[in-house]
């Protein structure tokens, strides 16, 4: 390798390894596919190696990608240590704070929450990391996430602050249709919203949903809110989202809601980073102010 390496062209790698997905790095980028995959191929070229093993819909990192794979991520790090340190040495708050929360969190609740932090500290840009999947810290795909499970990775910093309930709702209109069921019995009579899903609460979802006549399943809670609220049938809704609104009913009340604790959680940084400190500060103080949404 006689040429200077492509710095630009290790990012790129990362971002496709830590997202497990050229098509969304690439959105994460602001690139087409293609030219993400032309740029890694030009990396191999030039590192005389192959870091990827491409399929048809995914890709396998190589021996030889997983060793670059650890030295940028500490190059990664030690670019944030740099921009931290420079922050601190003339004591100020600015720079970008990624947050990372789920979408229904995010529309439902912590964008109504940034108004005042906005106030508080102008010279802190927030970008907003929304995924339903866990988001990985330490890899620094955020620098803040509020977490509905609590973390595993000793390294992180994180409070419980909550706990979110999930109960099942129809609208106004639907009750007065074909009247509210109060047991996974009366359901047989009902149309059901399920969600779709890998996680705990998507199964827990589906053990109630399933025992109705399932008239539509989605991927994500928001769009099952507004399916209730389309009179499409029963689904599960944030219970705190739902006291927002006016035209829902809460059903099956005999049916144990679900509960999930709420973790704010945050990169080792936040230890040195102000501006980290001042996001992670704010979302706690927000959510002490709102207990007994979160309880």
């Amino acid at each position: 390798m006689n040429e200077p390496l492509d710095w630009n062209g290790v990012r790129d790698f990362l971002a496709a390894v830590e997202v497990g997905s050229l098509t969304q790095a690439a959105v994460g980028l602001r690139i087409s596919q293609p030219t993400l995959s032309r740029r890694i191929a030009a990396l191999e070229e030039q590192l005389g190696a192959q870091l990827l093993v491409r399929g048809p819909r995914h890709f396998k990192v190589t021996e030889a990608g997983k060793r670059l794979q650890a030295i940028a991520q500490q190059m990664q790090l030690s670019s944030r240590k740099i921009e931290s340190d420079a922050w601190d040495g003339g004591n100020l708050l600015g720079g970008t704070v990624r947050i990372s929360a789920t979408e229904a969190v995010t529309n439902a609740w912590l964008i109504d929450q940034l108004p005042g932090f906005a106030a508080t500290y102008p010279e802190i840009c927030i970008e907003m990391v929304t995924d339903n999947r866990l988001t990985d810290l330490l890899n620094r795909n955020s620098d803040v996430a509020i977490r509905l499970i609590r973390p595993t990775q000793k390294e992180l910093i994180a409070k419980k602050v909550g706990m979110m309930k999930v109960g099942y709702f129809a609208s106004v209109s639907y009750v007065e249709q074909f009247g509210a069921p109060r047991t996974i019995a009366d359901l047989a009579e009902h149309r059901t919203i399920a969600i779709e899903g890998a996680r705990r609460f998507a199964s827990e979802v589906e053990a109630v949903t399933r025992n109705g006549n399932t008239a539509l399943r989605l991927r994500n809670v928001l769009g099952v809110m507004r399916a209730i609220k389309a009179s499409l049938g029963i689904g599960p809704v944030y219970c705190f989202h739902a006291e927002q609104q006016n035209d829902l009913v809460r059903v099956l009340e005999d049916v144990p809601m679900i509960e999930m604790e709420v973790w704010l959680t945050a990169h080792p940084e936040l230890q040195e980073n102000p501006s980290i400190r001042a996001v992670y500060d704010y979302l706690a103080q927000c959510f002490a102010n709102q207990k007994p949404l979160f309880s």
